[in-house]
């Protein structure tokens, strides 16, 4: 029998799904990880062009979906996650589709500990994903909230980012208009982020 959690989790996604189709200018909340990964695979499904600014691109990281796992009493092909992942793949098959991603602070596990690496990793190759890391000391940069952005209407804005609590909207052209503008603006101090980069600001967390 399908836990309760899990059952307001697909709620969840039928709910904002509708929100998605419906163009609806309604902000929502996302409360936890597993939310989180909703909202994602929400956009993932309507956007053509999505830009991240992250820690350490923590959604995608073997531990969170150890989290939700744990979060949620599932396993295996029960995880929520494996939604979010099966949309990731297919965003990134479709034509015209991009992924630009800073990452504040990649750790020495980085490229080891995605998931679903050798899936992705032929879309790095050819530049459907794009990862940037700061040229300098992150910390310069720790007071700008951790966002993501699809097309010209849709993001997400995190309020926590150890809960992952974040202010949700599928129509706003004007609240994704200033993430947009924030992002380039970030990008004005990164370098592009391979298996080769020198990650001077690693940790072992």
């Amino acid at each position: 029998m399908e836990n309760q959690k899990l059952q307001k989790l697909k709620n969840y996604y039928r709910d904002i799904s509708q929100l998605a189709k419906d163009k609806s200018p309604n902000r929502f909340q996302n409360d936890d990880r597993a939310h989180n990964a909703v909202v994602m695979q929400v956009i993932f499904e309507q956007a053509t062009t999505v830009k991240m600014y992250c820690g350490e691109f923590s959604i995608f990281r073997k531990e969170f979906k150890k989290k939700v796992e744990k979060d949620y009493d599932v396993e295996g092909g029960d995880c929520p996650m494996n939604n979010l992942y099966k949309r990731l793949e297919s965003f990134l098959k479709k034509e015209d589709t991009s992924l630009e991603v800073i990452v504040e602070n990649p750790d020495i596990f980085f490229w080891q500990d995605l998931y679903s690496l050798e899936k992705i990793r032929p879309f790095v190759g050819l530049g459907k994903i794009k990862f940037y890391t700061f040229k300098d000391d992150f910390s310069n940069f720790n007071n700008t909230y951790h966002f993501t952005v699809g097309d010209d209407r849709m993001y997400r804005r995190e309020s926590d980012e150890v809960t992952h609590n974040a202010i949700c909207c599928f129509n706003n052209p004007e609240g994704a208009k200033i993430l947009k503008t924030r992002f380039e603006q970030l990008k004005e101090n990164v370098v592009l982020l391979t298996n080769k980069t020198p990650l001077p600001y690693q940790t072992n967390n």
